[in-house]
């Protein structure tokens, strides 16, 4: 029977090596962070062009009334899970300083990028 190593796991929450495969990186993140920066994703492939008039049934309500909805709240939730992470960097340290640091990174990340890409439709509204 092979001997089994003393180092510690990769990809373990608080040791070892932060984790190098796109896997591991989604494991620690966590459910709560995967599925936010799934509705991220979503908000922005389904965002609408500047001057897009509302509908009001069906599905395109979904693209023209639910997600320009959607969008600011899932930024706010980013903005406030990085706060959160922040704060929470003041009272670690080691690797659980580094894994905090990661999430900040993650979120203002996906809050850049979902600010930027709803910025035109937003500046066209007030048009």
């Amino acid at each position: 029977m092979p001997k089994k190593s003393k180092s510690p796991a990769r990809g373990v929450r608080g040791r070892g090596r932060p984790p190098t495969r796109p896997v591991g990186f989604l494991k620690q993140l966590g459910v709560m962070r995967v599925v936010l920066g799934l509705l991220a994703i979503a908000v922005l492939v389904s965002a609408p062009k500047p001057k897009t008039e509302a509908v009001f049934s069906g599905w395109e309500m979904w693209s023209t009334l639910i997600v320009p909805t959607l969008a600011p709240i899932i930024f706010m939730v980013l903005m406030l899970d990085a706060l959160m992470s922040r704060v929470k960097m003041t009272s670690v340290q080691g690797e659980e300083y580094a894994r905090y640091r990661r999430f900040v990174i993650y979120n203002l990340a996906l809050g850049i990028i979902l600010a930027v890409y709803w910025t035109p439709y937003y500046l066209a509204l007030g048009r």
